[in-house]
């Protein structure tokens, strides 16, 4: 395995211990939620995944690693879990493989 390749798992792997649990982000199971303003901040079902981070000092770091992998993402507010999330197309090693 190459240094580039050991770095980019280190990161995903890195990415995972952050954020505290993740979903599948759609708009059929999250839309009406949106609505009843759940969530504050820019909504776009563009992205298929939402992740919930405990603390916003992991929600930066995984900004950073996500933007390393070149990877669009969105911060939100989650009221109802009182955490900040991040939508993003990227999938995390816990999606790639279950």
């Amino acid at each position: 395995m190459s240094k580039m390749s050991e770095l980019y798992t280190e990161m995903e792997i890195d990415f995972e211990r952050l954020s505290s649990t993740s979903m599948k982000w759609d708009e059929a199971t999250w839309g009406e939620q949106c609505e009843d303003d759940r969530f504050s901040g820019v909504i776009t079902f563009d992205h298929r995944y939402i992740y919930w981070f405990d603390d916003y000092t992991y929600l930066i770091e995984a900004r950073n690693i996500i933007k390393a992998f070149d990877m669009e993402y969105a911060v939100i507010f989650d009221t109802v879990m009182d955490e900040w999330c991040m939508t993003t197309p990227y999938e995390s090693i816990e999606w790639r493989t279950n």
